[in-house]
């Protein structure tokens, strides 16, 4: 036996790998592809344009206010999002961790549930909820008051627009920084 008690290490002996090491070795091989190869490529193409190194990419992306004023929203939202998280989440995780309050259990599994499931479900129950025909908040709402359906489609049509601009927002930047200029200002 090797020093680390492997007997793969042992001589005339062959490696036969077991079903979590192929799992491994794919699922590592899925994110280099199509993770780490495309987001390679483009800070490659950002900093290296046609004929060398240059920032001029960066000095038309951060040319136009509109851009500014992403970027400022973007970091306000944050900034804010993490003090009200610490807000809620320190004093419940104390109450969870130094104390025997009722529903402690509860609350320890919900915290633990809010890393399982992925954003992906989050935007399924959105949609669900707020589907302006058949929605649950939408059709409640417009029991409960009396509105008509088609009414209340402004919020869902306001709320998928916000959602394709967050999807097409990193299109764009690449399409625009890929056209080197030709392509006009940002849409």
């Amino acid at each position: 036996m090797s020093a680390w008690g492997s007997p793969a290490a042992l001589p005339g002996r062959r490696f036969y790998p077991d079903l979590k090491t192929v799992l491994i070795v794919a699922v590592s091989l899925f994110l280099l592809v199509f993770n780490v190869f495309p987001m390679c490529y483009l800070v490659f193409r950002a900093f290296f344009g046609e004929g060398g190194f240059t920032l001029e990419a960066f000095r038309r992306i951060y040319s136009y206010s509109l851009n500014w004023n992403a970027l400022c929203n973007t970091l306000v939202t944050a900034g804010l999002s993490m003090v009200f998280g610490v807000m809620i989440a320190f004093p419940l995780a104390w109450l969870v961790g130094r104390t025997d309050m009722y529903g402690r259990k509860f609350f320890r599994t919900l915290f633990v549930m809010t890393y399982m499931v992925p954003p992906y479900v989050g935007a399924m129950a959105w949609l669900r909820l707020l589907n302006p025909r058949v929605g649950t908040l939408n059709t409640w709402l417009a029991d409960l008051f009396g509105l008509s359906r088609p009414s209340l489609q402004h919020l869902q049509h306001r709320r998928a627009r916000m959602g394709a601009d967050d999807v097409l927002l990193p299109l764009r930047l690449h399409h625009h920084l890929a056209g080197d200029g030709k392509n006009g200002p940002l849409p």
